[in-house]
């Protein structure tokens, strides 16, 4: 009886026994990880650069211990191993088992088992990598299945492989005769090499390099739904496709690094690949149907064309006046049209569907006078005397270098400065005569923006104080200055200093010793010659005098800033304040506040505001600590561009508020503090928008638009994105901002460009303005207003900003 008892127990041990290896050999249970239904996110794990043959037992389990925390601290669930990177093939799987066998470490196992073994324990898979370039299909298939025998694998990537599916299907079928669950992936850098492969059913993945996030929706949607897609790059396009892909239908698997260092930080891909749950929609669509949004019935026009736009069927082609338009994808179309003088009829046409349009091409008439020629010939303005005081009445007004350039701008100034004129020069101005006035800087301000004072009412400028510094909290550094009168005040900034021209404002020569710490004067007898022979000199007028005085007033502000020191002196007839540009957080961006001019008073306090530079911080908010303000141009009543689709899509006003509120999703994933000049429908002035600039002080001014073109050109031919800057210290952001929006969006880049837009007339900070796309092009349009659109848009701004702020 005991002897059949024991028989029977030793059979079921055996049969227990039996079964647990069948199981483990057709599911690696207890050897291997793999969990085939996860999204892969993955690191390239390099061994042999890693671990050193010297290396002790402990030193080595170190290395595996940081290894698995930073693989889990940063959610990777997956580790590829290049296998035989850098080393000569040797047909022997062997050979290449024996790259990973020195040293031994615990129980004769090498690095790469014990690895696997480990991150197994982590439920992190391990994927070798091989190299097929030197193999025979032979040599490679016996080359697997070694490797799959030594080592507890996820998975195998075959790179460069060139043989046949069928061999492909014979090396795969040999691995899962063994594993049930496995991964079998094919590295490539085009899914084209891929195509040929893919009616085997060997391939369960491909990691395919540098696939835009256009391509691989493309392949989603057509013949790779059955294979996962895994994203590899070295393109600067990574974030960004990263971003889209992850955010609108989900990402097959990615690799997002290579593993260096425990210290690598991988924040940045996952702020940006989990924001799915809190992007906002924005749902813009436009409405199908048959129409003609431009011309409007009897639209009048002395141009020679006219560009037709509507909506309609986007499977079949539009006619117009007989020529074959085939619409975008979202239906709108545009055709321009030539025309005649007098009436002209445009038929527009889409199967059984017919609109006309009539429009008139008017002409000039002959026995009409030319502007010029008209009997009102001036503006209202008049010739002014040298030394005529003049006030500006605008909100801004400038100061321009050559007065026939509106564009060649020096600076701006406030409403209420007070200007004196050197000279008058006669210019025409839209057709009548008008007046600009030199200024002691020999810049120019034109008449119509300003006007007369009575001298009596004009306090000579006088420097009182050297001024002032005192430190903000966030270590920006104020200036004040103690100033009579209201002068204008006209900055020049570079990479080593910023000077302040304060026109025809003197600094008391009498004033400077006992007060600004100047040094005792040490005039000698020549010099008192000189002087006495300069003052007895009737025929120097007391300007002349003025211009040959040079006062030199160094003072010195230490400790840590933006400001390291500053000095003053007389330039002819305006003084001037030079400011260091030296220090180590040099000056970011600056803005002058001028005195309250409606204030009668003798002493004026101008106070000059030195923003110091920003700079990234370490962690997973690369942008904590940055202020970025967003303004969505347009709003409220002022539509902006009127798009091809007409009322019936999205206009510019709406373009511009969605990519601005995705740009601040964007930004504050970074951890950047983002300001919004308006987050809903509404209208403010230009002047209102630049004043809250003023007010918040940001480090980054962004301008969101959208382009347009006359209807009167062909707009089918003009399309991209481009940046406009004003000061130099925007010119830098422009740059990126071109080329990384053109990049993300994969719109044509039109390049950055200086332009004068009001809004850019602003020293505190870089500003930009940035026009995403032409709302008139129907081929452009249509990829401007989808989530997805909107988002690549928002991504590429926020990388441009990432990239611009200094480390």
């Amino acid at each position: 009886m005991k002897k059949r008892v024991f028989l029977t127990t030793l059979i079921i041990f055996f049969t227990i026994l039996f079964v647990f290896i069948i199981i483990t050999n057709f599911t690696g249970f207890g050897h291997r990880y793999i969990d085939k239904e996860q999204t892969i996110r993955a690191a390239v794990v390099r061994i042999d650069s890693i671990f050193a043959e010297n290396d002790s037992e402990d030193v080595f389990k170190v290395k595996v211990r940081e290894l698995a925390d930073f693989l889990k601290d940063n959610r990777l669930n997956t580790v590829i191993v290049p296998f035989n990177d850098g080393h000569s093939a040797i047909a022997d799987a062997t050979g290449f088992v024996n790259i990973y066998t020195e040293p031994y470490f615990v129980d004769k196992k090498d690095s790469l088992t014990l690895l696997a073994e480990k991150l197994a324990m982590e439920s992190i898979q391990t994927v070798l990598r091989i190299d097929c370039a030197d193999f025979t299909a032979e040599e490679l298939q016996a080359t697997v299945e070694q490797l799959n025998r030594q080592y507890a694998l996820s998975g195998i990537i075959l790179s460069g492989y060139t043989h046949s599916g069928e061999q492909l299907q014979n090396i795969k079928m040999s691995i899962t005769q063994r594993y049930r669950q496995y991964w079998f992936g094919v590295e490539t850098q085009s899914l084209e090499y891929a195509a040929p492969l893919q009616n085997f059913g060997a391939v369960d993945f491909y990691l395919v390099d540098n696939l835009t996030e256009s391509d691989y929706r493309s392949a989603k949607e057509g013949s790779f739904t059955n294979e996962k897609i895994f994203l590899q790059y070295t393109s600067p396009t990574f974030l960004s496709d990263l971003f889209v892909i992850s955010n609108f239908g989900g990402c097959d698997g990615v690799v997002l690094t290579e593993y260096t260092t425990p210290d690598t930080d991988l924040s940045l891909y996952h702020n940006l690949m989990d924001t799915a749950y809190s992007l906002q929609n924005f749902g813009y669509y436009v409405k199908n149907g048959f129409s003609i949004t431009n011309p409007k019935q009897n639209w009048e026009t002395y141009s020679e064309g006219v560009y037709v736009t509507g909506v309609a069927d986007p499977s079949t082609a539009v006619y117009v006046n007989a020529n074959a338009v085939m619409p975008a994808k979202d239906g709108t179309y545009g055709y321009f049209v030539q025309l005649d003088v007098g009436d002209n009829l445009i038929e527009v046409i889409q199967g059984d569907d017919r609109l006309v349009r009539k429009v008139v091409r008017k002409t000039y008439k002959k026995d009409s006078l030319p502007v010029d020629e008209q009997e009102d010939n001036t503006d209202g303005t008049e010739e002014a005397e040298k030394g005529q005081i003049i006030q500006t009445k605008n909100d801004l007004t400038s100061i321009l270098a050559d007065y026939k350039d509106e564009s060649s701008i020096i600076d701006g100034v406030p409403q209420g400065v007070q200007l004196v004129v050197e000279k008058s020069v006669a210019i025409r101005r839209n057709g009548k005569d008008s007046w600009a006035y030199m200024l002691s800087n020999g810049g120019y301000v034109l008449a119509e923006n300003v006007e007369w004072v009575e001298e009596e009412n004009y306090t000579k400028p006088q420097i009182n104080s050297a001024g002032r510094i005192a430190k903000e909290k966030n270590g920006d550094v104020t200036l004040a200055l103690e100033i009579s009168g209201r002068p204008a005040v006209i900055s020049y900034f570079n990479e080593e200093t910023l000077q302040f021209v304060f026109l025809d404002t003197l600094i008391p020569q009498e004033f400077l010793p006992e007060n600004w710490g100047a040094e005792e004067d040490t005039e000698t007898e020549e010099d008192t010659d000189k002087k006495e022979e300069n003052v007895s000199d009737e025929q120097q007028s007391e300007d002349e005098a003025e211009e040959k005085k040079q006062v030199t007033v160094p003072v010195s502000f230490e400790g840590e800033g933006v400001v390291s020191g500053f000095s003053w002196h007389q330039d002819g007839k305006n003084a001037v304040l030079t400011i260091d540009n030296t220090a180590a957080d040099g000056i970011w961006g600056y803005n002058v506040q001028y005195p309250d001019t409606t204030q009668e008073q003798q002493d004026n306090v101008f106070t000059v505001y030195f923003k110091k530079t920003p700079h990234k911080s370490s962690g997973t908010l690369p942008l904590r600590g940055i202020t970025v303000m967003l303004d969505a141009g347009h709003g409220g009543t002022d539509p902006g561009a009127l798009p091809v689709g007409g009322v019936d899509g999205p206009a510019e006003k709406d373009l511009n508020l969605a990519v601005t509120l995705a740009t601040k999703q964007c930004l504050e994933k970074l951890g950047a503090t983002v300001k919004l000049t308006r987050s809903d429908d509404i209208f403010y002035t230009l002047q209102e928008r630049r004043d809250m600039v003023d007010s918040e002080k940001p480090d980054l001014f962004i301008a969101l638009h959208h382009n347009s073109m006359d209807y009167t050109v062909d707009s089918s031919k003009t399309f991209g994105f481009e940046s406009y800057y004003f000061t130099p210290q925007s010119k830098a952001l422009a740059e990126i901002m071109t080329d990384r929006v053109s990049q993300v969006t994969q719109r044509n880049n039109r390049g950055h460009h200086y332009g004068y837009y009001y809004v850019l007339r602003n020293d505190i900070a870089p500003c930009v303005l940035n026009e995403y796309g032409f709302v008139v092009n129907p081929c452009e349009y249509s990829t401007l207003y989808r989530d997805q659109d909107i988002y690549k848009a928002a991504i590429g701004t926020a990388l441009a900003v990432l990239e611009f702020i200094p480390e």
